[in-house]
């Protein structure tokens, strides 16, 4: 045997190939934040749509009511003398603006109050393509509600059919899931100084993977990368993230004060795209004006690590609120926070600014948002459907819908309740089309919901037309395609619906709805044997007739 080579030598022979596509970035500069901001900018509100996106707790009608009394009760606090502008950022699928000026609306012609007369509501979003949607969609047609478009970090001037306007003198600002998609860093106290966490992009070394996600060679990638190609979205899977903390390469607002209070944390979160927007947010309000927001992110200072890290939203990227942090923000530039306690504990946690004391405004903020009532009794009332107390349920559904009858939301959540837990078909068309005529643009599961009802009801022809637009809204749902080869087997029209459970399996990527596809394939083609089997009887009895003759 020859003598062995130096193994240490042997080592420093070996070449690895590079395979980084983009190297280190801060998270708000990484390829994955860019391409999320590119893919908002074009989808517009095609992620509501696909539900990968959440909404309907911002969304549904009930948070804009709340918001309406606010508004109210602060303009009965301090009279407005001219008009009460109202902006709203980051508006997705605008469906809180037509519910909040519906509301505000009826709140005062309830009370006697025209200060409905004085609205006028700036609806806005940074994507083109939302905003082209709600123009198309006729959304905002015949009323107080002027729709633009921006930045909301430069929240000033913004983009409108009839040109710039440049905003100052605002009443209210509301923000819903939307501070959490301006730029924030991840940060943590260094040795050597502040560091923040930041991402390098890399071409996976699984040869199999790469070639199955039909990526292009490692330069191609590099050149779709520095140019925030959305092409690379479709190669997604070949493409890894390595993370690391580096040193800080920006000066970030109130990055010093934030590790010097809650340095002691493993990591934080800086908000410094939210601080950027509030800051300037409060400086265009009139004195007694407010910001009313509502997101996830942390309350805690002490919540875990998991807490702290971007999230994925279907194919978006957004960090959460730092709460905390912000409320010491808040009273750095001379206004305060106000934190609604919420109990019980909520995911969507909501925040009132205030730059002056402003009582009644206040007391109405915590009266409302501190029982956040439209969450808690939506949850009592599923935990009691749940256990099998229906009568209990039905009770409790029966009040949050009497308090919030404009919350289409809930209207679908009763109706499915009454659908497949009561068989009330009827009651649930009803609920349903009451659910609907809300809105009829962004809810796939809307459209299902009223697609059982009628097959309820055995009217399958009505069940098809309304998953048929559900599947417009979003052609690849799963549970579209299963409401379809059920109804559509109703009508034994059996190859339409087999070609729906084939359109379901491809797109059943966590086999959620397998079984149930894969029992209704079985019982089509037990019928089609049976047809088959008839047609081979009749014609025996034909054939035997005949020979008989």
């Amino acid at each position: 045997m020859d003598s062995p080579q130096n193994p240490l030598d042997a080592l420093r022979r070996v070449k690895i190939d590079s395979r980084v596509v983009e190297d280190f970035r801060p998270v708000a500069e990484s390829l994955e934040w860019r391409l999320s901001e590119a893919h908002w900018k074009v989808s517009g509100t095609q992620g509501f749509i696909e539900d990968s996106v959440p909404y309907a707790s911002t969304s549904g009608g009930a948070l804009a009511q709340a918001a309406a009394e606010v508004l109210l009760a602060n303009c009965h606090e301090h009279p407005p003398d001219g008009p009460v502008v109202v902006l709203e950022l980051c508006a997705g699928t605008g469906l809180f603006a037509r519910a909040f000026v519906d509301a505000f609306r009826g709140l005062c012609q309830h009370a006697g109050a025209e200060f409905h007369q004085q609205l006028v509501y700036y609806v806005t979003d940074g994507s083109p393509a939302t905003l082209a949607q709600w123009k198309d969609l006729g959304l905002f047609a015949d009323s107080a509600i002027v729709a633009g478009s921006g930045d909301a970090r430069r929240p000033r001037r913004w983009e409108t059919d009839n040109g710039p306007v440049e905003l100052a003198g605002i009443r209210a600002v509301f923000c819903n899931y939307g501070f959490d998609s301006l730029p924030a860093a991840i940060v943590r106290r260094g040795a050597a100084g502040p560091e923040e966490l930041c991402v390098r992009t890399v071409l996976s070394a699984d040869l199999e993977r790469v070639r199955q996600a039909g990526s292009p060679a490692l330069e191609e990638l590099r050149t779709m990368a520095a140019a925030t190609d959305l092409v690379l979205r479709s190669v997604q899977s070949a493409l890894e993230p390595e993370v690391a903390f580096l040193p800080c390469r920006h000066p970030y607002r109130f990055l010093d004060e934030a590790l010097e209070r809650y340095g002691g944390a493993p990591r934080l979160i800086l908000n410094y795209g939210a601080m950027e927007s509030i800051s300037e947010l409060a400086s265009m309000l009139v004195s007694a004006g407010f910001i009313l927001f509502s997101d996830y992110g942390v309350v805690d200072v002490n919540a875990p690590l998991s807490h702290t890290t971007p999230q994925q939203f279907g194919v978006t990227t957004a960090v959460g609120l730092h709460f905390p942090i912000l409320a010491d923000f808040a009273r750095a530039i001379g206004a305060e926070l106000v934190d609604p306690n919420t109990s019980p504990p909520s995911k969507l946690h909501s925040r009132l600014l205030l730059l002056q004391e402003s009582a009644a405004t206040r007391a109405r903020f915590l009266r409302l948002f501190h029982s956040a009532e439209w969450r808690a009794a939506r949850d009592r009332a599923q935990a009691q459907a749940r256990s099998g107390a229906l009568s209990e349920a039905q009770a409790t559904y029966e009040a949050v819908l009497a308090a919030y009858p404009n919350d289409w939301s809930i209207l679908g959540e009763v109706a499915e309740f009454v659908i497949r837990r009561a068989n009330d078909y009827g009651a649930g068309l009803v609920l349903a089309q009451s659910a609907l005529a809300l809105n009829p643009w962004f809810s796939t599961w809307l459209w299902n919901v009223y697609g059982d009802a009628h097959y309820g009801l055995q009217q399958y022809h009505e069940a098809v037309s309304a998953y048929r637009v559900a599947e417009s809204l979003a052609p690849n749902d799963v549970r579209t395609q299963v409401n379809l080869s059920y109804a559509h087997s109703a009508l034994e029209d059996y190859e339409t619906a087999l070609l729906a459970i084939a359109k379901g399996f491809a797109h059943d990527n966590g086999g959620e709805y397998h079984e149930r596809l894969q029992e209704k394939q079985q019982q089509i083609l037990g019928a089609l044997r049976g047809r088959r089997a008839e047609a081979e009887k009749a014609g025996e009895r034909r054939r035997q007739r005949l020979q008989a003759g």
